[in-house]
């Protein structure tokens, strides 16, 4: 008898995480961490394809009582892209506690042993993973890395 996996909100939901990393390019870029976090707390993997710059930066801690969240743990992120042509048009996808988030809807939906055909319905609406518009700074754009979550970066031209 199998329940349904309703694991703590923390845990980042695993198909959402191979998805972002699934959007990465074929070419890895050098990325240069500095900063409060940067290198531990906070990291990131960068790559190209032929029109397209995908970041995909993350903010987790190693320390298990804090998973659950800790803004005290959050962290401000500048990616700088010089040379990039500011008028390309650049996107976050998010995958934080309640964003695209399995386990809190699940608990918000108070799901029993196994969801209903509804429930099952309202989780996929709820978990998806959304992709919003980024403002350029100059030459960098700036998010906030709430602890724990991944954001995927994409930068490319827009499409006419």
């Amino acid at each position: 008898l199998h329940s349904f996996p309703t694991r703590r909100s923390s845990d980042l939901h695993i198909d959402h995480a191979l998805t972002l990393l699934s959007r990465l390019g074929p070419v890895e870029l050098p990325v240069q961490l500095t900063g409060d976090g940067g290198g531990g707390l906070v990291e990131a993997w960068a790559s190209r394809d032929r029109d397209r710059i995908a970041v995909l930066v993350w903010n987790l801690t190693l320390d298990q009582s804090k998973a659950g969240g800790a803004p005290e743990l959050d962290r401000a992120v500048r990616i700088q892209l010089p040379g990039v042509d500011p008028s390309w048009q650049a996107t976050a996808t998010y995958l934080a506690t309640g964003v695209a988030d399995l386990a809190t809807t699940a608990r918000e939906l108070d799901i029993g042993d196994w969801p209903t055909d509804d429930q099952w319905h309202e989780l996929a609406e709820r978990s998806r993973l959304v992709s919003g518009p980024l403002e350029w700074q100059g030459s960098a754009l700036e998010l906030t890395l709430p602890m724990p979550s991944a954001v995927l970066v994409e930068v490319q031209p827009v499409r006419g």
